[in-house]
């Protein structure tokens, strides 16, 4: 009984390798020929609603469809909705900056990557929470000092459904920079950012180079408006006080409050919420809502030393960076091509975060 069995399936792996041998070998392509990373998945059919903007489907509100048309992505590791951006150059930093430190305009090449369309909610967030936050394997050295040091998790929120799908906030860098490790992601450098904001010919916002923010972004006039028409020389009072509070303060035990009481919390915007404001790749609210961490280390004069080909800036250093203004920033700071430094373990109320999953690098073969 067991020979014959054993001939059964013998002929069986057989058959069925000889019917479809290709689908061993050949690697899964993207909407764009691309080869896809083993956590990426082409996005098309019905899935339950998420995130605006979304076309409910005819007969059932809570399901959306997603067609071949949008060229959308889904990462299967947290679900979260990406786009891809190809490889080739983009215009990086303005000669129209009113800060050195992008003042530096240069044509800077990437390779292709993907990156979440929308910034990461408290839905994904708090699963993270729950399951690995405190697993040590997805910190670096640097985030595990820290984590031993200052963090505690208080009572878990209890979010509602609208607050599910707002950015999470008051997390510090080294926190993001967790959560994108147990997802099979990353934080995205400061190019990688900025490409995806600026789109190829280097736009001022993500929709173009007119600010239109109160239309195109979620930004609160009222809370920006003393600060609205400051001339040149008073923001870069404001931004070097800001620097140096950063510098100043040295790391107080941080309790991390996840809690639906957080004041600010009631004035972000479900993500995805201005569609008009997509940057050129189709991403959202690249531009207000919150400002979000980057990966690299920041550097004043990087834009000037710094490669033209996929630049990084991993080398160490006291602040980290965050992109893209907030709903209470003032209009001179929300450009696509703003740099605003703080201490990676600041935890505001109105920084969050999005991630990338880089493109897969071909073994090469040497003779």
């Amino acid at each position: 009984m067991k020979l014959k069995t054993g001939f059964f399936f013998t002929v069986f792996f057989f058959c069925w390798w000889c019917v479809e041998p290709e689908t061993l070998t050949a690697p899964r392509k993207g909407w764009y020929g691309e080869t896809l990373p083993y956590n990426i998945e082409k996005l098309s059919g019905e899935m339950i609603a998420g995130p605006c903007p979304r076309v409910p489907h005819p007969s059932n509100k809570n399901r959306v469809e997603y067609t071949e048309s949008q060229k959308l992505y889904q990462c299967t590791t947290d679900q979260t909705i990406m786009v891809y951006v190809p490889e080739g150059d983009f215009l990086q930093g303005s000669r129209s900056s009113s800060n050195e430190d992008s003042k530096t305009e240069r044509r800077v090449t990437l390779r292709g990557y993907y990156i979440d369309q929308f910034e990461v909610t408290n839905h994904p967030y708090s699963t993270f929470l729950r399951k690995n936050y405190f697993l040590e394997r997805f910190w670096s050295s640097e985030g595990l000092f820290w984590l031993r040091q200052n963090a505690k998790i208080s009572t878990p929120v209890q979010f509602s459904p609208v607050d599910l799908y707002k950015p999470v906030v008051e997390m510090s860098w080294y926190e993001a920079e967790a959560y994108a490790n147990s997802v099979g992601k990353k934080l995205p450098t400061e190019a990688q950012w900025e490409k995806a904001a600026r789109g190829p010919n280097g736009n001022s916002f993500p929709w173009g180079n007119i600010p239109n923010l109160i239309e195109n972004c979620h930004w609160n006039l009222e809370e920006s408006k003393r600060m609205k028409l400051l001339a040149p020389e008073e923001i870069s009072e404001v931004r070097k006080q800001l620097l140096q509070n950063d510098a100043d303060n040295k790391p107080p035990y941080l309790q991390i409050k996840r809690s639906s009481q957080i004041e600010e919390r009631k004035y972000l915007a479900v993500v995805g919420s201005y569609p008009q404001g997509a940057s050129f790749y189709k991403c959202m609210d690249m531009t207000g809502n919150v400002w979000e961490w980057v990966r690299d280390v920041y550097q004043k004069d990087f834009y000037k030393e710094a490669p033209l080909r996929d630049p990084s800036n991993q080398n160490w250093g006291d602040l980290r960076v965050t992109r893209g203004g907030a709903w209470n920033t003032p209009q001179e700071l929300m450009f696509t091509y703003y740099r605003i430094p703080r201490a990676p373990y600041k935890n505001g109320e109105d920084i969050g975060f999005r991630t990338v999953i880089e493109s897969p690098i071909p073994f090469s073969v040497e003779d």
